[in-house]
This record gives structure tokens, C-alpha cells and sequence, in this order.
């Protein structure tokens, strides 16, 4: 039994994980497949690039509701792509795929089983690419040791934020993938004199 916010996973070629991640994704599936920015330096040249790789090189994740059109599709010899008018479309194909089968079934995965994932990729994300905040912006922690915790950015540098958590009297140094705006930030009411 599957609910809303179970996965399943699609096995295609590793070097096929983000391209047919991408070319789903287009097509209106619910796809994630966990992935790192690396930086690479090309061939006789003095220059280098970002490139994304897969986490989990040939695994994507999907969104179980999705599980009866993909089964039919992984059966036919080309996948073909989603034409919003109706008619045959002119994009390539998706690339081959197969839905994961274990003893004769298909796992389905808990939502809150792929966490850790979702965690790890966070954690890769370079310090350059790291989220940055304002002097002052609220926020809260989002996990690890200062989870729920809510403050105000002091300083913000290199992937991390020195933050003064409410009620403390000194900052605390918090890596900024940890970190998320808080809109919903209630300042501490005046103490009436």
C-alpha cells in the first residue's frame, strides 16, 4: 500500500540519472534524485567549471501517485515525452528506464526515509553556492544540535552565520544550510514598567 507521500525508484544508466531526472521533471512528474555541485578543472586549459553530479548515480525517486504511468512507459521500447497539446511532440525521447522491483514487489519508500539524503545534499551545497543572510534577518534552525531554535543573524561569512539565539547573550557560529527565514518569528513582548 502507497500513500501521497511515498516513493518509488526508477534504476536507469548512470550517466543517464540527471537527464532523465530533468526530461520527467519537464514532463510533470514529481522526480528527485540527490545531487552534488563538484568543480572541475578541464583539460589543458587553466579553467574550471561547475559540474552536478548524482549522489546515487542511476537512482531517481518518485512520487508514488506517478507509479501507473510509469510502468506503462517503462514497458515500451522508446519512452516518449508529454506533449501538452495533445499530439506526438518533437523533444527526444526519455532515456531508458526500469521501475525497481524487489522479491516480485515495488518498494515503496517513507517520505521521511529520504531525510538523511535530503541532509546530506544540503551539506555538499559549496560554501560559495551557500545561502547568504542580512544583518538582522530572523531565522530558524533548520536541524542538527539547534533545532526549533529562532534568532537574528549578527554576521554572515564563507557558509556560515554567527546568530544570537533568543534569550542567549553570545553567538553561536551555525553553518548557513542549517539555517531558514523565519516568518513566522514572534519578537519577545515588552516587559510592561
Amino acid at each position: 500500500m502507497h500513500t501521497d507521500d511515498s516513493w518509488f525508484i526508477l534504476r536507469t544508466a548512470g550517466r543517464s540519472t540527471l537527464t532523465l531526472a530533468r526530461t520527467l521533471a519537464e514532463d510533470g512528474f514529481d522526480v528527485w534524485t540527490p545531487s552534488r555541485t563538484h568543480r572541475i578543472r578541464l583539460p589543458r586549459a587553466n579553467v574550471k567549471r561547475d559540474v552536478k553530479l548524482p549522489m546515487l548515480p542511476s537512482f531517481i525517486f518518485v512520487r508514488s501517485a506517478h507509479l501507473p504511468d510509469l510502468l506503462t512507459m517503462a514497458r515500451m521500447t522508446e519512452k516518449p515525452r508529454r506533449d501538452p497539446n495533445g499530439g506526438r511532440e518533437s523533444k527526444p525521447a526519455h532515456k531508458d528506464f526500469t521501475v525497481f522491483h524487489y522479491l516480485d514487489r515495488i518498494p515503496m519508500v517513507a517520505d521521511r526515509s529520504l531525510e538523511p539524503l535530503r541532509q546530506k545534499e544540503m551539506e555538499l551545497v559549496p560554501r560559495r553556492a551557500a545561502p547568504q543572510f542580512n544583518h538582522g534577518t530572523k531565522v530558524r534552525v533548520n536541524c542538527g544540535a539547534f533545532e526549533g531554535l529562532k534568532g537574528r543573524v549578527e554576521r554572515c561569512k564563507s557558509g556560515y552565520a554567527l546568530v544570537i539565539f533568543d534569550d542567549w547573550k553570545r553567538p553561536a557560529k551555525i553553518p548557513t544550510w542549517l539555517l531558514r527565514e523565519d516568518e513566522a518569528f514572534y519578537a519577545p513582548a515588552a516587559r510592561a514598567a
